[in-house]
């Protein structure tokens, strides 16, 4: 035989009869001997059936046909067919099974909250009475969220489990809150043997009460009698009305414990050692940046610790339980308003994240702190525009990623990750106070440190890219500056080299007008002239004295291209009225030997070579002679330069060829033999010398012959 059962109070106060039509969701047996019990739970797998049945029965023809008993067969049929599905029944105390979540199989409901600073334990907070009047009255519905919470709602939470055990010795069983110690909690175990209700197996009043036990989480033990069965009343309220209990045998809660804290110890340190690393690698970009980052990140850790009460539980001479709801609510707040002034900050140094974006960041972060500082100090701000100032702050924080998703920033797609794991997380730990039906705090506490860790393993990787960024510029701003380096270094070893071949013809034009008689007093201004130009010589050569090596420069592609057949008289005739006074005043016998050979190659390179090396064995030599002439060898002319000066050893030939290289102690800069050889090198023309020391010196360059047909 089936009857209903409406399972709440009713509208005028009375509990309604079993023969009222109304209904609680649950289907009740009449078993004769053993009472009745529930056939069909709203929190089983047929709660959408018993739901059509139940509001169906509410209307008054289907009412009057089920009273009728047309509808009973329907109904014993429905129900036979889902007696397989789960339903909520009392929980059996079988340790193969533990543990229970108490949410599944308890019935719960609100009552007002009572002052708990007053009175201490001698007056009794939420009596065993109490609960059991609003059993009798039906006021306890089945629970059907993952926990029993009730946001902040201002409200104290009854529970009660139905228990049964089915060993045949008293058990011992821990039941555990899975919260810190910071708020009021009871428990009461009602056995159904008919006697008299015990004393609170538990009491706990965090504002009176001190928590001594090593595990920082609530908990008790109570013992169940052989083959018994009853129930648990329970009474707590808490800042967000979570309580995600269970019921768990002594070993096993033991072991679950020091895989927690294990857990919980190993993620804080991974998360402080990777916030750590990019702290110091952020503090050598900007330290306000890695200021900020560090605030963001200690205040998430400080949220966890403070909610989960391990920093009570570390600093027990400095913190008491009842500062937990003064820290938090800063912490909280100050978390989000870091992470915007970081974020804020971040890529000021490439365009930031906008006036406006920028400006709303700052005001957001303020706004945080601000409604928690009307909340706690001056009473005046109500706790839920806390939860609403964090949620409106906390996505500006994706907003910042996504801005620079679309700006292009370097190692924006990290950012960007980060960003969203770091606001998504903060967000679920701060609305896990008010949906704490849903997601328990410590539940969100974890979430919250694993996005920790990945964002500041995001944050690295970001500061990697922007790392490689900046010293992909500054190579690229060092090459641009080595280009201009050589260019310049060419521009001025071409006016130096050029400088230097000007000298000659110089002394030479010097020479010839000492000599002449027919100048008509104007010999002075010559004179002045000359000296003018040789100055200007003098001051390029000077400014350039410091390169090192001749570079490209000596010949463009204009003269390089420049090739074309020539009498070498042409050359050796002008180097001969060139030198021949200059030698003429030393005391040397300078000869330039006729030569009518032709050669193919450039002849303003072939005037500055033999030039250079003319002016360089006059210089080289104080007694003697400089000869100059050509010899035919197979394709080639063989241009030679002889002195009888001081000569030189052979390892000392590719050193006299550098820049600024000097056989001795004369005027000069050296650059003769290293401009001959540049320029060989660069016109394709051999160049050989050979020297003994007191034996003088020997030079040779190989010109090309023009081709038989051209000849």
């Amino acid at each position: 035989m089936f009857r209903s059962s409406i399972g709440r109070r009713s509208a005028r106060g009375r509990q309604p009869q079993s023969e009222s039509v109304g209904f609680d969701g649950c289907l009740w047996v009449d078993n004769p001997g053993n009472g009745c019990f529930p056939l069909l739970s709203p929190a089983s797998s047929a709660c959408s059936v018993s739901e059509f049945i139940a509001s169906g029965v509410r209307h008054s023809m289907v009412s009057r046909l089920f009273r009728a008993g047309l509808l009973r067969s329907l109904s014993v049929f429905v129900c036979a067919v889902l007696l397989a599905a789960p339903c909520r029944a009392e929980l059996v105390l079988d340790p193969e099974a533990a543990p229970f979540a108490v949410a599944r199989f308890a019935e719960a409901t609100q009552v007002e909250l009572h002052d708990l600073s007053e009175g201490g334990m001698e007056t009794p907070y939420y009596p065993i009475e109490d609960m059991l009047e609003k059993a009798a009255s039906g006021a306890f519905e089945p629970v059907e969220t993952r926990h029993i919470g009730s946001g902040l709602s201002g409200v104290a939470n009854y529970v009660r489990v139905p228990i049964r055990s089915i060993s045949d010795e008293p058990t011992r069983w821990v039941l555990a809150s899975n919260r810190s110690p910071g708020y009021y909690f009871k428990a009461h175990l009602v056995l159904d043997d008919g006697s008299a209700p015990s004393p609170p197996v538990f009491e706990f009043n965090f504002a009176t009460d001190q928590w001594t036990d090593d595990d920082v989480l609530l908990h008790t033990e109570f013992v169940m009698p052989p083959r018994s069965a009853g129930y648990l009343y329970i009474a707590y309220e808490s800042l967000n009305g979570g309580a995600p209990m269970t019921i768990e045998t002594v070993d096993g809660y033991a072991a679950k414990r020091r895989a927690q804290d294990l857990l919980l110890a190993a993620v804080v340190g991974i998360a402080l050692g990777l916030v750590t690393t990019t702290v110091a690698l952020m503090a050598t970009l900007r330290r306000s940046v890695a200021i900020y980052y560090a605030g963001a990140v200690l205040s998430g850790l400080i949220v966890v610790l403070v909610s989960e009460h391990y920093l009570f539980a570390l600093f027990p001479q400095i913190l008491q339980w009842g500062d937990h709801d003064t820290i938090l609510p800063y912490a909280a707040a100050a978390g989000p308003t870091f992470a915007l002034l970081f974020q804020r900050q971040f890529f000021a140094d490439v365009g930031g994240t906008g006036k406006f974006l920028g400006h709303l960041n700052l005001f957001a972060g303020l706004s945080c702190i601000l409604s928690v500082v009307g909340t706690l100090e001056f009473e005046i701000v109500p706790p839920e525009v806390v939860i609403i100032s964090l949620a409106l702050s906390i996505p500006l924080i994706t907003v910042n990623g996504i801005v620079a998703l679309r700006r292009g920033y370097p190692g924006r797609w990290p950012f960007f990750f980060g960003a969203v794991i770091f606001s998504l997380s903060f967000m679920v730990k701060v609305l896990s106070y008010e949906f704490s039906a849903m997601i328990s705090s410590r539940e969100a506490s974890l979430v919250l440190l694993y996005s920790i860790a990945l964002e500041a393993m995001f944050l690295s990787l970001t500061l990697y890219l922007q790392v490689r960024n900046l010293r992909h510029l500054k190579e690229q701003a060092l090459i641009e500056q080595v280009e201009t380096a050589k260019t310049n270094l060419r521009l001025a070893q071409s006016m130096s080299h050029a400088a230097h071949d000007i000298q000659q013809p110089l002394s030479s034009l010097r020479l010839a007008l000492s000599s002449s008689a027919t100048l008509d007093g104007r010999e002075q201004d010559f004179h002045k002239a000359i000296d003018y130009l040789e100055s200007i010589v003098s001051r390029q050569l000077a400014a350039v004295g410091s390169a090192h090596q001749p570079n490209t420069g000596h010949a463009d592609a204009a003269t390089t291209d420049m090739v074309e057949p020539f009498e070498m008289n042409v050359v050796l005739r002008n180097v001969a009225i060139m030198f021949s006074e200059e030698a003429t005043r030393k005391g040397l016998k300078f000869r330039v030997v006729d030569c009518s050979a032709v050669v193919e190659t450039n002849v303003f390179a072939v005037t500055r070579v033999l030039a250079n090396l003319a002016a360089n064995a006059i210089r080289n030599t104080q007694t003697g002679t400089v000869l100059i002439g050509c010899r035919r060898r197979d394709n080639v002319i063989c241009l030679d330069v002889y002195d009888t000066g001081k000569g030189f050893a052979e390892h000392e030939i590719e050193a006299l060829q550098a820049p600024h290289a000097r056989n001795g102690d004369y005027p000069g800069k050296g650059l003769g033999l290293s401009i001959v050889r540049t320029l060989c090198r660069e016109h394709g023309l051999g160049f050989d010398l050979a020297s003994q020391p007191g034996a003088g010196a020997h030079f040779r360059v190989r010109l090309p012959r023009p081709s038989p047909s051209d000849r």
